[in-house]
């Protein structure tokens, strides 16, 4: 089943449209546990069940705090690069700010971050960007 959620204690991932990998962020603390927890949750999922090129959207709207050990492996985490790009959606003005201050520290070429208010909105620029890549591909 497609939209199979799997919960860990921070997080929920499942797989949206064949190729959206969507992680809820249940937990306000993340730690390196966490992201190792969901990444090996996503990699599974990906190998799984992913059609085409693969996209997440992760909702961080409740995290509030998010240590360095975990920043600096999340820019890092294995099967990041997987990823054609990565939706980080916050509908509230702390987690944008964190979400925003993370970004601008943590520079990454391997995958294309971008911040969004809704999930609407992130799924909008995952449409657009396949269609960029399509035609590149062409």
């Amino acid at each position: 089943m497609e939209n199979e959620k799997i919960k860990t204690s921070a997080a929920e991932v499942w797989v949206e449209d064949g190729n959206i990998m969507m992680v809820k962020i249940i937990s306000r603390v993340l730690t390196k546990k966490d992201f190792e927890e969901i990444g090996v949750i996503g990699e599974k999922l990906r190998k799984e069940k992913i059609k085409g090129r693969l996209y997440t959207i992760a909702d961080v709207s409740n995290i509030r705090w998010v240590n360095e050990e975990s920043r600096k492996y999340v820019v890092k985490m294995p099967g990041l690069e997987n990823s054609n790009g990565t939706a980080l959606v916050c509908n509230n003005p702390v987690a944008r700010t964190i979400a925003s201050f993370f970004l601008s520290i943590n520079k990454t070429k391997r995958v294309v971050i971008k911040v969004f208010k809704t999930i609407k909105e992130a799924k909008n620029w995952i449409k657009k960007r396949e269609q960029e890549l399509s035609e590149i591909s062409q």
